[in-house]
């Protein structure tokens, strides 16, 4: 009988050592299911954006045409969607590479100037013909906005590897 009992505890311990690493291995499975599902919703994400400079392109076209013939022609537009990336870059942060990590930031920073270009353009060319500031304010944001297509031309092609699984080293000194 006591033979019976001792096993019995072990068996018990056994049972709590069990339901442990049962309990902590479906959490840590949740967990990497979580980190995932996050990483494609960024992906998914970057596949609307890619979409989105479409219409980009097109707006700052518009507005060079515009400058080009001495006239103006607002930048302002509906925003890049960026709601995945800024609520779950910091989470996702320590699971991407360091290629990966550099390529969503520049996308994201690029995006974000891209989009405050656009909607302060108006009242920047206002200030710098009010001004004087600018010899030829228009030459001058032509080439402003030149640049701008330019950096969406890289944006893509930075969206384009980091969609493909092998995001393009957007800072040649880095590690990876």
């Amino acid at each position: 009988m006591c033979e019976l009992n001792n096993n019995s505890g072990i068996f018990t311990l056994y049972g709590v050592v069990i339901g442990f690493l049962l309990s902590e291995g479906t959490r840590y499975i949740h967990y990497l299911y979580r980190i995932r599902k996050m990483k494609n919703i960024i992906k998914k994400e970057l596949s609307s954006i890619k979409h989105q400079l479409i219409d980009k392109r097109n707006i700052i076209s518009q507005v060079i045409d515009a400058l080009t013939s001495e006239s103006l022609l607002p930048g302002k537009s509906v925003g890049i969607i960026n709601t995945g990336y800024k609520q779950f870059y910091n989470d996702i942060y320590e699971h991407l590479s360091e290629k990966e990590r550099n390529c969503l930031f520049y996308i994201h920073q690029t995006l974000e100037v891209g989009e405050h270009t656009l909607n302060n353009f108006e009242n920047d060319i206002q200030e710098a013909i009010n001004k004087g500031v600018l010899t030829n304010p228009h030459s001058a944001f032509i080439s402003k906005f030149n640049d701008l297509l330019e950096a969406y031309n890289n944006v893509e092609r930075f969206i384009d590897s980091y969609l493909i699984g092998n995001p393009i080293n957007v800072l040649p000194n880095s590690r990876d």
